[in-house]
């Protein structure tokens, strides 16, 4: 499996026309803006999407998982099924609304594909990585 495109942001919009808009596009880094009373404040729940689009080079697939790693915990960002095309290729927007990052440090995000009887066929190298960090404003 070929990742193409694995966009976190904070909204995903369906336009007219087929058009996807992304929200609050996230490059490297997530910065929380807190007040010192709160700092080291964890988890911080926000709202994220992720936009992705990946090649499944003929694996027939019919479920998919993308999993958030941070150092040895793993957080579900979301799941679901698909019916597959003859062009094996999926597309996914996704929005969770309640997404808690439990504490700074690297967030790794993986995409795994299953078979229609649930077995995983194949898990993507870290799609994306983020930074989440703080900074404390008075």
């Amino acid at each position: 499996m070929k990742i193409g495109n694995f966009i976190l942001c904070d909204d995903i919009r369906y336009e007219v026309g087929s058009k996807l808009s992304l929200m609050g596009v996230y490059a490297d880094s997530i910065e929380f803006s807190v007040p010192p009373d709160k700092k080291d404040t964890w988890p911080k729940r926000i709202r994220v999407a992720v936009y992705l689009t990946a090649d499944l080079e003929g694996k027939k697939s019919s479920a998919f998982k993308i999993r958030a790693v941070h150092e040895q915990d793993e957080v579900i960002f979301g799941e679901g099924s698909f019916e597959q095309g003859i062009e094996h290729k999926l597309k996914i927007g996704m929005v969770n609304r309640n997404f808690a990052f439990e504490t700074d440090g690297e967030y790794k995000f993986f995409l795994d594909i299953f078979d229609e009887k649930g077995k995983l066929i194949e898990s993507s190298e870290p799609a994306f990585s983020v930074i989440v960090k703080e900074r404390v404003v008075e």
